[in-house]
């Protein structure tokens, strides 16, 4: 996605798993997550080297054999029915910027670490912007927005949604028994026949570079 949606993408895969669904509530999809997509993962997942590098979304968990048909069904429900009108959503934005202003305080070393690595490897640029203080400040900006417009915010979560339902360059992985792989290879081609195959060009990025020396003042 283009500079201007990376932090809708990473607000996205936050949201994803704590609102309701269109075709289930949030604790009943907290069950069929537990049941079916243990060590769920759906994050945005960088691949390359520092130049050159993709942003995927990353989709991910491990299940039983016998439960496979129902994991893909619960993976794609979270990832393309989540329903952003939910009226937590507020709460849940609120809750992310809470969570990543702990972060701050708690690891500011870190961050400046990211923040150090970003003056000169372009990879590390996109996951500094996408995951701490840019990200705070949109955070900040997002959650007066569903004071002001919150059709706005339902709108671009509801956007990037949309386009991440693309199987363009998408990749399939399995590791488990010779017999399962054959389910799943049936299962996870039913999975991407569900998606858009709408091609698309690579976006450029202008994302700012930190300062090569600076501080980080936390609470």
């Amino acid at each position: 996605c283009s500079s201007d949606l990376i932090h809708w993408f990473k607000l996205f895969t936050q949201l994803v798993g704590e609102l309701n669904t269109t075709e289930h509530s949030l604790e009943e999809l907290n069950v069929l997550v537990s049941r079916y997509l243990y060590g769920k993962e759906l994050r945005i997942s960088l691949l390359g080297d520092k130049d050159v590098f993709k942003p995927w979304l990353r989709m991910g968990w491990t299940g039983t054999d016998e439960d496979m048909e129902r994991s893909y069904d619960v993976m794609y429900e979270l990832g393309f029915k989540t329903d952003f009108t939910d009226e937590k959503l507020a709460e849940r934005i609120s809750a992310a910027k809470t969570a990543l202003r702990s972060t701050i305080n708690s690891g500011a070393y870190n961050i400046l670490l990211y923040r150090a690595l970003a003056t000169g490897n372009s990879l590390y640029r996109y996951y500094n912007y996408a995951n701490f203080l840019d990200y705070y400040s949109f955070l900040e900006q997002a959650e007066a927005a569903m004071q002001s417009s919150p059709e706005t915010v339902i709108a671009a979560l509801q956007g990037v949604q949309e386009a991440l339902r693309n199987s363009y360059n998408a990749t399939e992985a399995y590791a488990g028994t010779e017999e399962g792989l054959a389910q799943n290879t049936v299962l996870a081609d039913a999975f991407m026949a569900k998606l858009e195959n709408t091609p698309f060009e690579s976006a450029p990025y202008a994302l700012p570079v930190p300062a090569v020396r600076e501080g980080l003042i936390v609470d």
